[in-house]
């Protein structure tokens, strides 16, 4: 399913949920097609300024399958370390903070990118012939395939990528295709602080300064 309130054909759409999302609604950042877990929508212009912009630094959460151990050398210890300080590659600098990692068995669908982004769901990763590892990762921005890119970048293979939290929002047993109504004081805190950092003369940046405002766009 692609992450968008726009018909594209043949590819299914966020309009092909049913029932239908209440009107007004629109989704919170995005998954990619070859991801899956936890995506947020909002009737409210600041909760989605504040939860995408990356002044706020607001956490995500997720837990990965990749193809390979992390254990192996260089270790575990050195490889936490390296991520959370940051990852260059050719198409930017990408760092994350790593919760948990452990070696794990199991068969995954291999969802595979083509060419034209489509998916194909025909093949298979099976653990017991391959080295895998399960990593749980928290980012604090929400860069384009950057968790695919930095762990590619560090010749692992992302299997399989599920966001299981955004901010103090849990995926917890909400099943594939289901949707809830939420609203926590968290959210009216954010909406609160958000307006406050809106209202701030230096809001564009951590140091202050006009330079700053031209950019960040939220």
């Amino acid at each position: 399913m692609l992450c968008t309130l726009s018909p594209s054909p043949p590819s299914p759409t966020l309009l092909s949920i049913t029932p239908p999302l209440p009107p007004h609604y629109h989704p919170v950042g995005r998954l990619d097609q070859h991801s899956r877990g936890l995506l947020l929508f909002s009737s409210d212009s600041r909760l989605t300024s504040y939860l995408l912009s990356p002044t706020t630094h607001t956490p995500r959460v997720y837990n990965l399958i990749l193809k390979g151990c992390i254990h192996d050398p260089p270790t575990l210890k050195s490889r936490v370390k390296q991520i959370s300080e940051g990852i260059v590659t050719s198409t930017g600098t990408y760092s994350a903070e790593i919760i948990e990692a452990e070696t794990h068995v199991g068969t995954y669908p291999h969802y595979e990118c083509l060419e034209n982004s489509r998916r194909t769901d025909s093949s298979v990763v099976d653990s017991e012939t391959e080295k895998m590892s399960k990593v749980t990762v928290r980012v604090y921005e929400g860069k384009n395939r950057m968790l695919r890119r930095l762990f590619s970048h560090l010749g692992y293979f992302v299997v399989d990528l599920e966001r299981v939290s955004y901010g103090e929002v849990e995926l917890g047993d909400l099943k594939v295709g289901e949707y809830r109504g939420w609203r926590g004081e968290w959210a009216e805190k954010v909406i609160r602080e958000w307006e406050g950092i809106k209202g701030s003369r230096d809001w564009g940046r951590e140091d202050g300064g006009e330079e700053g405002r031209k950019k960040i766009k939220c």
